[in-house]
């Protein structure tokens, strides 16, 4: 055989190889694109970036007839940073300072996602950048306030008024208020209620008497004729739009307590400090993200991070401006919680200086916090091995 036969079959045979793998290669190609993996040659943080902004953009998206690209997700990780390395994470958190777009409820929520990749990150590189964290901190959104969407409508309206007027002519109402104890004394209180049940049809009929009973079967009769006509519609756009709300408050939650987690882990004595005054500033305001923002010191407590990060001076500081701010809160107030109803806002009945007592205790107490990290270490454990 001579060479310039076998350099053709040689050709030939990488030709018919590479026919072969085309529809491999596109395949990975699409799903590569499909994970929502970086395209070839561009920075993975920069593709990150760009897809949560595009996600950001379109929060407010929420019925089926508005076509959109892309739908924000509000799990962690987000698919774009599951392999970026932490090693990126200082120059992550500089650009988390800045804004995306404009809007802080959006910028939450891509700071949310990104947050996840800063938690995983070394105290020592968080505390380079101790100072946007601090930014961030100062920044923080407001509660996500916005009222639920009525989702179940009742049609046609004219027979369920109807209806309303109808029924408690054929009940009979046996229930009484009564007094009883509220937990143990001297502790608690008392408190009224309801005892007993409303009585309907049929035994109804053989309690009521004359003209009621006679008023009673008329009015079932007739509840009995339109109640087949009765329906509930559900809004099924106004349902996607409640549980939007749901989601955004959960990351506006979240998002607030792993950034005072995070900036407690730098270690910074200024942190603390300021850890202490934000959490006292939103006392002030009787607002209840105070309480959401002393969960997390007390995690930061429990795990060990106080213990490790912080000196006895440090404590003492913190300690007097969170004592400070329960002085001025030892009552059961109100404080805000956001709209969750419709049309009104929820309140909460609480006690600014109970939930703090412990943590007050503990740093003026420094050598009782080496007991936290082992015991709740212990705990986990066997939770988990359970």
């Amino acid at each position: 055989m001579s060479p310039s036969t076998g350099t053709r079959r040689t050709g030939a045979m990488c030709l018919g190889l590479l026919v072969a793998l085309m529809p491999a290669l596109a395949a990975g190609q699409s799903s590569e694109e499909a994970n929502g993996a970086a395209p070839s040659g561009q920075d993975p943080v920069q593709a990150a970036y760009d897809a949560l902004i595009a996600e950001a953009e379109v929060i407010d998206k929420y019925r089926k007839t508005e076509e959109i690209e892309v739908s924000p997700t509000f799990e962690r990780p987000h698919r774009t940073l599951e392999d970026v390395s932490t090693r990126r994470a200082p120059e992550i958190l500089e650009r988390m300072a800045a804004a995306f777009t404009g809007n802080k409820y959006r910028d939450t929520y891509i700071r949310w996602h990104l947050l996840w990749l800063l938690k995983r990150t070394e105290p020592g590189a968080l505390r380079e950048g101790s100072q946007h964290l601090a930014e961030l901190v100062r920044n923080m959104p407001s509660p996500f306030k916005a009222e639920f969407k009525k989702v179940r409508h009742e049609v046609p309206k004219e027979l369920w008024r109807e209806a309303d007027r109808l029924r408690p002519k054929f009940h009979v109402d046996r229930r009484k208020r009564v007094t009883v104890q509220k937990g143990v004394p001297p502790f608690g209180g008392k408190r009224t209620v309801w005892r007993g049940k409303r009585v309907g049809p049929p035994k109804v009929f053989e309690i009521l008497e004359g003209a009621k009973l006679e008023r009673a079967k008329r009015a079932y009769e007739r509840y009995q004729q339109i109640k087949p006509k009765l329906r509930i519609e559900v809004d099924e756009a106004a349902r996607r739009y409640n549980e939007r709300i749901r989601d955004m408050n959960f990351v506006v939650r979240r998002y607030r307590g792993e950034l005072i987690y995070a900036l407690l882990q730098t270690g910074d004595p200024r942190m603390l400090e300021l850890v202490s005054t934000t959490i006292a500033d939103r006392v002030d305001r009787d607002d209840l993200v105070a309480f959401d923002l002393l969960t997390y010191m007390y995690k930061a407590a429990f795990e060990g991070v106080l213990a490790r990060a912080y000196s006895e001076s440090d404590f003492r500081k913190s300690a007097e401006i969170l004592n400070r701010a329960a002085g001025k809160s030892d009552a059961y107030k109100e404080y805000r919680v956001g709209t969750y109803t419709l049309n009104q806002t929820k309140r909460r009945q609480r006690n600014f200086a109970d939930y703090a007592f412990h943590i007050v205790r503990l740093m003026r107490n420094p050598e009782l916090m080496n007991l936290f990290p082992s015991t709740y270490r212990n705990q986990k454990e066997r939770q988990q091995d359970g």
